[in-house]
């Protein structure tokens, strides 16, 4: 899903959160949208000299450029940089996700695991969606919260 992220619960139950930081997304996590066939030939002759399917080498490439754990490159003196840490292009940024979580169907799997690990059954059923700041988010949150309680 994401990171650490905040939300107002909902008079209908549901969760109306927002992430605290800015997401930032590879051009390399979607290998399928991109146009540039230097990338994709480099996936080819790469999966050739390995001696593995193209196509499943794509998929494990992008994979790991869109996982949580592939974030921004740190700099030497520790700041983050806006360059992917895995290939070191330059990461888009669409901004503060925002979505609806809903309690997950007692019945799911992720239901029973947050249930035994003590967390909270929530699943995001909308979204998500992108605001430039963080402060457009919250304040999105507020307005749907409002409008249901009416």
């Amino acid at each position: 899903m994401s990171g650490p992220y905040v939300y107002i619960p909902g008079p209908d139950g549901r969760r109306y959160c927002w992430d605290r930081h800015p997401t930032y997304i590879c051009a390399h996590a979607t290998l399928e949208e991109t146009e540039d066939q230097l990338v994709l030939a480099g996936v080819a002759d790469a999966a050739q000299a390995l001696a593995c399917d193209a196509t499943l080498l794509a998929r494990i490439l992008t994979r790991a450029h869109a996982s949580i754990n592939a974030g921004r490159r740190r700099e030497t003196g520790g700041a983050l940089s806006e360059d992917c840490a895995i290939c070191g292009r330059r990461m888009q940024r669409p901004g503060f996700a925002y979505w609806i979580a809903a309690p997950a169907p007692k019945d799911s799997a992720r239901a029973r695991i947050a249930q035994r690990l003590g967390g909270d059954p929530f699943e995001r059923v909308e979204g998500p969606w992108y605001a430039k700041r963080k402060r457009d988010a919250r304040a999105w949150a507020i307005t749907r919260t409002n409008a249901l309680k009416r």
